[in-house]
């Protein structure tokens, strides 16, 4: 009887072990199916998965929209653009035998079949400190690699439905690493936040209380351009703000609070103020705006610089 009620102990136990391993084994192939269903992207052939993280549910991130630049002894991201969303971080482990040109290529490729469109791209040593990218930016060792051998790429899709973030990079060995950071499920109320102050009522209303308006949405480079494809919600709001009310007595002025010396600044914020002009007045048939640049002079109202925003700014400002 002893020897008996042992054996089934054990059966009893052999089939628990069986069971749960069968069940892992399951769980693992839903995973791995979902994780393929659910990702925009898919990895490269052959390529090993070394990370995968997501995040359980909407958080404030920072799209870095520049490269890294020391901003009060911290190294940030010139210019970046804040959203709330879900994150989902995958690693990827690419072996020595191809060239990064072909896996550049192939990745870029994919972009362009989800519709992905840049916002923001750079390479080798204008991103700025690789080993910062990688244990500050990305929290991911494995992606301390060579400088000159990064890329870097900001990207949205359906304006705004989602976005990426894809870097790659090349070690000593050779190896190559892909890192990209997926956020969906952006939060509503930061859509329709976006939307109301971009668009030309609020810029209305606000110039109407306070004579002036910061252009939120703004993407400025660090050499002072201003992109019609990556300000394309700032420049429909101003555009349809001249056609709604042509009466106004707008300036556009820029500032700056990125350079030490004034004279720096004050050219440097006459140059943004000016290039976002030639934009807005080349879509806005017969609606020039003026152009001015007041350096660190005349900061926002009540305005608290968080970390990471951009040192240089664009305002529409109402005269009588």
């Amino acid at each position: 009887m002893i020897k008996l009620s042992l054996d089934g102990v054990f059966i009893r136990r052999r089939v628990v072990t069986v069971f749960r391993f069968l069940f892992g084994l399951g769980a693992l192939l839903v995973w791995q199916v979902g994780f393929s269903a659910n990702s925009p992207i898919e990895p490269y052939s052959g390529a090993t998965l070394i990370q995968q993280r997501d995040s359980v549910g909407t958080a404030e991130y920072r799209l870095p929209l520049g490269g890294l630049r020391p901003n009060q002894g911290v190294l940030l991201p010139e210019n970046s653009q804040k959203i709330v969303a879900r994150r989902m971080v995958f690693t990827h482990e690419i072996d020595r035998s191809n060239l990064p040109s072909e896996v550049l290529e192939y990745f870029l490729g994919q972009f362009q079949t989800q519709g992905f469109q840049v916002l923001f791209q750079c390479e080798s040593v204008a991103c700025g400190d690789n080993s910062h990218w990688a244990n500050t930016v990305f929290k991911q060792r494995k992606l301390n690699g060579l400088d000159r051998s990064q890329t870097l790429f900001t990207l949205s899709r359906d304006s705004g439905r989602d976005y990426l973030i894809f870097y790659l990079v090349q070690r000593g060995n050779k190896n190559i690493y892909s890192h990209i950071e997926w956020f969906y499920e952006i939060e509503q109320g930061a859509e329709k936040q976006a939307a109301i102050t971009s668009g030309h009522l609020y810029l209305y209303d606000m110039l109407q209380k306070q004579n002036r308006v910061r252009l939120e949405g703004a993407v400025i480079s660090a050499d002072g351009s201003f992109s019609r494809q990556r300000n394309e919600a700032t420049v429909t709001s101003v555009s349809d703000l001249f056609v709604a009310h042509p009466a106004l007595n707008l300036v556009l002025v820029g500032h700056d609070e990125s350079k030490r010396e004034f004279e720096e600044s004050l050219e440097f914020s006459t140059l943004i103020a000016q290039n976002a002009a030639q934009v807005l007045g080349e879509i806005a048939s017969n609606s020039s705006i003026p152009a001015h640049g007041v350096g660190p002079l005349a900061p926002v109202r009540g305005r608290t610089k968080a970390q990471g925003s951009p040192s240089f700014w664009l305002e529409l400002v109402l005269l009588p």
